[in-house]
């Protein structure tokens, strides 16, 4: 983590994408792509540490992925509070969005 933000809404997470990190072995030789479980992963606890929210993990996950998100990135991940302990979340970098939606605890 570069750098953490709280906004009136959630935080915003300033994130960099670490070639080594274990996910990403062999997930795919040639083109180094970060899972998309972990993303969702990442939401979930980061939404527990900064938000109180998902401590119990994910019960229903709402997501789309719009771009590939490679090693050695630096991502901004925006995770905004919603009603019924939902978070909407944003892994983006600049003007381009990698993916988005929505993560549910079990009680929603």
């Amino acid at each position: 983590m570069l750098a953490c933000r709280q906004t009136a809404e959630g935080v915003e997470l300033d994130l960099h994408i670490d070639a080594d990190l274990a996910p990403l072995a062999g997930h795919f030789p040639g083109l180094p792509v970060v899972p998309g479980v972990c993303l969702v992963d990442w939401v979930v606890r980061f939404s527990a540490r900064h938000l109180d929210l998902l401590p119990d993990g994910a019960a229903k996950i709402q997501t789309k992925f719009r771009r590939l998100l490679q090693p050695e990135a630096d991502v901004t991940l925006v995770l905004r509070r919603l009603s019924g302990g939902r978070v909407q979340f944003e892994y983006r970098h600049l003007d381009a969005v990698y993916a988005s939606g929505t993560v549910a605890g079990g009680g929603a």
